[in-house]
């Protein structure tokens, strides 16, 4: 799977090195509609950490922001994607605990 999200990552945002987070996975499922018919969703989602190059947005995204866990959260509209960024947020703040790694939260 983890390759799949590395394919995806440098076709959405052009980046094709990432340091990824071990241990941390988060599924979460939602509905929205679409052209009038009610689509479900599922998304599993993986910590990362930013290593280098240029990020380079696909025509599917907008812009992009470095944000603080404090503005991101506040930033966040939907309470399952508030949930998963608190939980990053905690899985991260253990692993440093133990291991002394999340320097950047």
């Amino acid at each position: 799977m983890i390759e799949t999200v590395e394919r995806e990552i440098e076709e959405e945002v052009g980046l094709k090195e990432l340091g990824f987070v071990e241990g941390f996975k988060h599924k979460m499922s939602f509905f929205y509609k679409w052209e009038g018919e009610t689509i479900h969703k599922e998304v599993t989602l993986f910590l990362a950490k930013y290593v280098s190059g240029e990020i380079k947005l696909s025509y599917e995204h907008k812009k992009y922001e470095w944000l603080e866990y404090g503005a991101a959260l506040d930033r966040l509209k939907f309470d399952n994607a508030k949930k998963a960024l608190t939980q990053a947020k905690e899985f991260l703040e253990e692993k440093d605990k133990q291991k002394g790694i999340a320097d950047f939260i």
